[in-house]
């Protein structure tokens, strides 16, 4: 089984060499996916866990922003007035046939959603170890069927 490490060094990759890349707003994704990746190094546990949720939470965010428009263009559907959130996001992509996999939408719903919000709006709050690393293995499965479905 891969570790956390290399799991995300194979996103990057997959980030990188789509063909998706030569779109702007991917390639500030992978920008902030690169701090992510960066951001592993801390030795600092609260800082390091802070940066780590409020990256990967932003590419995350930035690339479902991208999925929206993409797919909006692509079926010829308005986007709705209200896709300014994460999960009015995750839930126009999941309508629109993006996921493959129904469990990379409850995971992004509960672990990328719910759990980072916690995270940010709580001050002094940090999640364990094994609660981070889930969240990191849902943003990056969530990322590559993201870049999947769209490429």
């Amino acid at each position: 089984m891969p570790t956390l490490r290399e799991e995300l060094t194979t996103i990057h990759a997959l980030l990188i060499g789509s063909p998706l890349y030569a779109h702007p707003e991917v390639q500030v994704v992978t920008q902030e996916y690169t701090r992510g990746q960066n951001a592993i190094r801390l030795i600092n546990r609260e800082r390091r866990t802070a940066l780590l949720i409020l990256f990967f939470g932003r590419a995350i965010d930035s690339l479902l922003g991208f999925a929206v428009q993409r797919i909006s263009h692509t079926m010829m559907i308005p986007v709705p007035v209200h896709t300014d959130t994460i999960g009015s996001k995750i839930t126009f992509c999941r309508n629109n046939g993006l996921f493959v996999n129904p469990l990379t939408v409850d995971d992004l719903h509960l672990l990328v959603r719910e759990r980072r919000n916690h995270y940010l709006h709580q001050a002094g709050e940090f999640p364990s170890e094994s609660e981070l690393e889930m969240f990191l293995l849902a943003s990056a499965i969530g990322i590559q069927e993201i870049i999947s479905g769209l490429s």
